[in-house]
């Protein structure tokens, strides 16, 4: 990963950030905090290509999703390159995030897909076995009636 550290002109409200060269051609950003783990952030009238700063330790499983992600997670891919997400003032995570226009997207912690699918099998695992152990003392039962 890189380490970087922001420039100037930056804009935001409490962990997310935009950052550009410029002070006059930043976005507005808004975000919706879904979960610990899934942020839905709406860009709007991005002229340049910009940094999103996201003030949470650096850790190399936040990715940046299109708007909409399908369940299980686990099958997405990420929108912007791992090239591009970089360790901003030595502890924090920042994309380098080249669109413009207004759009949403999603940034999500992607070890998380990995325990929800684990639990999920987990759980049906649970439940076949429960099942399967219910039908055998059922069958018992009713072979110690006859």
């Amino acid at each position: 990963w890189h380490n970087i550290q922001l420039p100037e002109y930056q804009i935001g409200l409490g962990k997310m950030l935009v950052v550009s060269t410029k002070e006059n051609t930043m976005p507005f950003i808004d975000y919706n905090k879904l979960s610990p783990n899934e942020y839905l952030i709406t860009v709007n009238n991005a002229s340049n290509p910009f940094y999103l700063y996201f003030s949470e330790s650096f850790d190399q499983g936040w990715k940046v999703y299109d708007e909409h992600l399908p369940f299980p997670r686990i099958f997405s891919k990420s929108i912007v390159s791992d090239e591009n997400h970089f360790m901003v003032n030595g502890f924090a995570n920042a994309w380098f995030i080249n669109q413009t226009g207004t759009f949403s997207f999603t940034l999500y912690y992607y070890p998380q897909s990995i325990y929800d699918v684990s639990l999920t099998v987990t759980i049906i695992t649970f439940l076949i076995i429960v099942s399967g152990y219910s039908k055998q003392l059922v069958l018992i039962k009713l072979n110690t009636k006859k």
